[in-house]
């Protein structure tokens, strides 16, 4: 997670490695449930958390390969998205 320069962190996780999924055979989706527990401040609505995620593919022979990258806004309420 990363936030604008109005924001100060408080507590909680914002950064790490969440899971490891295995997605059946023939493109089937995979859910990514991963709780976010972060705790902000901030005097200005300016510079809106966001999440940044990678996902990576582990091979055969244990090697990791970034499949694909991207970000999203944070939702500004608590529940299911």
């Amino acid at each position: 997670v990363e936030w604008g320069k109005s924001w100060s962190f408080l507590e909680g996780e914002f950064a790490g490695q969440t899971q490891y999924s295995h997605a059946p055979l023939h493109g089937h989706d995979i859910a990514w449930n991963h709780p976010i527990d972060i705790h902000l401040a901030s005097a200005s609505m300016q510079g809106w958390p966001r999440i940044i995620l990678q996902l990576w593919n582990l091979d055969d022979y244990g090697r990791t390969n970034l499949l694909g990258y991207g970000f999203t806004h944070l939702p500004t309420s608590a529940g299911k998205f």
